[in-house]
């Protein structure tokens, strides 16, 4: 399972991408509207994320080498120290496994 962990604070986004092996900032950040894109250093090189938030999810397309896949992840909304915070979370026994055996299972 994969937590992200996005705070917006100004129009500037910041958070982590947490994983059962690791937690690790996200670099390159960007949000437009709901479009919402970042890389993060994960044990097993650098991913590059992309996404569209609609309603209580988050459609991700995840670049890693050659590969690229889908997920889908589920959000949560919470208030911290005045700053909205948006938590997600993607189910799955591998951070690597092919986008249909992902989705559904946020």
């Amino acid at each position: 399972m994969n937590t992200f962990s996005f705070k917006v604070d100004g129009g500037k986004l910041t958070g982590t991408v947490a994983g059962t092996q690791d937690q690790t900032p996200i670099q390159n950040a960007k949000i437009n509207g709901d479009d919402i894109s970042f890389t993060a250093e994960r044990p097993f090189g650098t991913f590059t994320y992309s996404g569209k938030v609609s309603g209580t999810e988050i459609k991700f397309k995840v670049t890693f080498n050659d590969q690229s896949f889908e997920m889908t992840a589920k959000r949560e909304l919470k208030r911290e120290r005045g700053c909205l915070v948006l938590a997600a979370q993607c189910g799955g026994a591998s951070n690597l496994l092919p986008p249909k055996r992902l989705k559904g299972n946020a």
